[in-house]
């Protein structure tokens, strides 16, 4: 039976896990979950209509009706869950990456700058980056605390 799920080596858990949900469900409720995964703006019926056969003349109300109870079917729920926290593992991982090459370009900023200003810049934004600087509000609210 080919799903035509791929699993890579780069492929986090969260990914794997939605993956192997995915692969439980029928092409047409895997279709829906992943069309809600997509499009966190899509409704549950047009995510329906999408992925199933639904007939020009087929009311709203049956098409919301057939949606709502696709959605709340256990393994296509548990599929759109799994799918979501993929999505937001990815976006914490690519803002993750793009911390740490900021950080990696201030760093060869602060030791190979040309120039004394650019390198004390770096150094200041790094500490900032580190909680290191807080700001005088910060400093006199605790001082108030510890005494």
């Amino acid at each position: 039976m080919g799903t035509g799920l791929l699993y890579c080596r780069g492929m986090g858990k969260a990914d794997r896990y939605y993956q192997e949900k995915l692969a439980k469900l029928t092409s047409k409720q895997r279709k829906y979950a992943k069309t809600l995964v997509k499009d966190d703006g899509m409704t549950q019926a047009d995510a329906y209509r999408e992925a199933y056969d639904v007939g020009e003349n087929t009311s709203p109300k049956t098409v919301r009706d057939n949606a709502s109870r696709t959605a709340n079917r256990g393994g296509v729920k548990a599929a759109v869950e799994a799918g979501r926290a993929a999505e937001t593992a990815r976006e914490l991982a690519a803002a993750g990456s793009r911390r740490r090459w900021i950080v990696d370009r201030l760093v060869s900023e602060a030791e190979g700058a040309d120039s004394d200003a650019a390198r004390v810049r770096a150094l200041e934004l790094l500490a900032r980056q580190a909680g290191l600087f807080d700001s005088a509000g910060d400093r006199s609210a605790t001082r108030a605390g510890s005494s």
